[in-house]
């Protein structure tokens, strides 16, 4: 009998730490890392000279996490966007993944011609 309650009280734990429902999950101290991008979606203005953005949505993976620099890097037509984020720390957070969708205006001038750009690893293509 000792042995059901154990094997009934390890079940009914696992089930409480599921990730199923709003509950919360326990992670390591300072998982600081870049954010995960779903879609990139590219605006480029009318103006004179063109202004080019990025319409970024995705995800943040906990209440503990929020976002962090935005880096930005351009070789040639390729430009890279960098979103990182930052971890609180706390070794309790909630697992409500939040949200993202972020304009972000990219650097430079642009010329007529084919580009690149990525952010976080994902792509998209552009024309001017």
């Amino acid at each position: 009998m000792g042995r059901a309650v154990v094997i009934l009280f390890v079940a009914l734990l696992g089930g409480a730490c599921s990730s199923s429902g709003g509950g919360s999950i326990t992670l390591p101290a300072g998982g600081n890392g870049t954010m995960q991008v779903d879609r990139v979606e590219v605006r480029v203005t009318l103006s004179a000279p063109r202004q080019v953005a990025v319409r970024v949505q995705g995800v943040l993976g906990d209440g503990c996490t929020s976002l962090g620099d935005i880096r930005q890097g351009r070789e040639g037509s390729t430009i890279t966007v960098t979103i990182s984020t930052k971890h609180t720390g706390a070794s309790i957070c909630t697992q409500l993944a939040r949200l993202v969708d972020e304009t972000i205006p990219l650097d430079g001038d642009f010329p007529p011609g084919a580009y690149v750009v990525r952010v976080n690893g994902v792509e998209s293509r552009f024309r001017i």
